[in-house]
C-alpha cells in the first residue's frame, strides 16, 4: 500500500511539472547557444566556428573543465534534426527535473518529514527559475544531470559506516565517481552537495539537543574532506589528461567560499536554527 501511495504521489508530480512545463514542450524557440552548438545544420549561424572541426569542439570542452558536457551536446546534435525536435530533449529534461524530486521527497521522508510536507518542499525546490531554464535551455540539460550525480554521490555516504571495511571503501569510491561525473558535466551545479550536507548537520544538532546523544562528528567532517579530495582529484585529471586551462574548477572553492560567508548567514535571517531546532 505504501509503494502504491508513493507512486501515486510520483505520478501526480509528474502530471504538474508536465503541466507547468507545458509551454516549454509546446513551442518551437531556441536560444542562442542551442542554435549555435546544435543547429548549424538546419541554417547558417554566424558565429558558430566550433562543429566545423569535431577535435575543437571536444577541446573547447576540455578546456573550460566540463568534458561530459561536451559529450552531451554532441550527442543531442546527432540526435535532434530540426527544431522539433527540441521539445523532445525538453521533455527529458522535465523527467529529470521529476527524478530531482524523487531524490529531495525520499530524502524528506526519511528525516521523519510527513509525505504532504516531503511533497510541498520538493515541489517548491523544483519550481526555482533555475530549473525553468533547464528546461528552456537545451545544452543546460548538463546542471541537471551534474545535481542528480551530485545528490547520489551524498547519499551514498550519508549512512555509510565510518570505518575500515569493504562497504565503506565502497560508498567512498562510489561518492568520488559520482561528483567527478557532477564536475566534470557542470562544475557550479556540483554545489548541490552543500544542500544535503547542511541539512544533515541540522538534524544532527537537532537530535544532540532533543536525544541527548553524542554528535555525528564523521558525518560533520568526511563529506566535505570527500568533496574537496575529489574536486582536486577532478583539477588533476583535467589538467593533466584533458589539458585544461584550470579556471572553471579552481574557482569552486571561491564559490564554495562566497556561498558559504554570504549566501549562508543570509538564509540564517530567514530561519533561525536556534529556535526551529526544537519544533522540527
Amino acid at each position: 500500500m505504501l509503494e502504491k501511495n508513493n507512486f501515486l504521489l510520483y505520478l501526480a508530480c509528474l502530471s504538474i511539472l508536465v503541466f507547468s512545463y507545458s509551454p516549454n514542450l509546446q513551442f518551437n524557440f531556441l536560444y542562442s547557444d542551442d542554435y549555435s552548438y546544435l543547429f548549424p545544420k538546419i541554417g547558417e549561424s554566424k558565429d558558430f566556428k566550433i562543429q566545423a572541426n569535431l577535435d575543437s569542439f571536444f577541446e573547447y570542452f576540455y578546456k573550460i573543465g566540463r568534458p561530459l558536457t561536451g559529450y552531451l551536446i554532441f550527442i543531442q546534435n546527432i540526435l535532434i534534426e530540426n527544431i522539433e525536435h527540441a521539445k523532445i530533449f525538453r521533455f527529458f529534461s522535465v523527467v529529470l527535473i521529476w527524478f530531482i524530486f524523487i531524490i529531495l521527497y525520499l530524502y524528506l521522508v526519511d528525516k521523519k518529514f510527513s509525505k504532504f510536507e516531503s511533497f510541498f518542499i520538493s515541489l517548491s525546490t523544483l519550481s526555482l527559475p533555475v530549473f525553468n531554464l533547464s528546461v528552456s535551455w537545451l545544452t543546460l540539460q548538463q546542471s541537471l544531470l551534474s545535481i542528480i550525480f551530485v545528490s547520489l554521490s551524498f547519499l551514498s555516504i550519508k549512512n555509510s559506516p565510518f570505518k575500515n571495511s569493504f562497504n565503506y571503501y565502497f560508498r567512498t569510491s562510489l561518492s568520488i565517481l559520482l561528483i567527478i561525473f557532477s564536475l566534470f558535466l557542470y562544475p557550479v551545479a556540483s554545489m548541490f552537495f552543500f544542500v544535503f550536507y547542511f541539512i544533515e548537520i541540522f538534524f544532527n544538532f537537532k537530535n544532540k539537543i532533543q536525544s541527548k546523544t553524542n554528535l555525528n562528528f564523521n558525518l560533520i567532517i568526511n563529506p566535505p574532506i570527500i568533496f574537496f579530495s575529489t574536486l582536486f582529484l577532478s583539477f588533476l585529471i583535467l589538467k593533466f589528461y584533458f589539458n585544461s586551462s584550470g579556471s572553471i574548477e579552481i574557482n569552486q572553492f571561491k564559490k564554495f567560499l562566497w556561498y558559504f560567508l554570504e549566501i549562508f548567514p543570509l538564509s540564517i535571517n530567514f530561519f533561525y536554527p536556534s529556535k526551529s531546532i526544537y519544533y522540527i
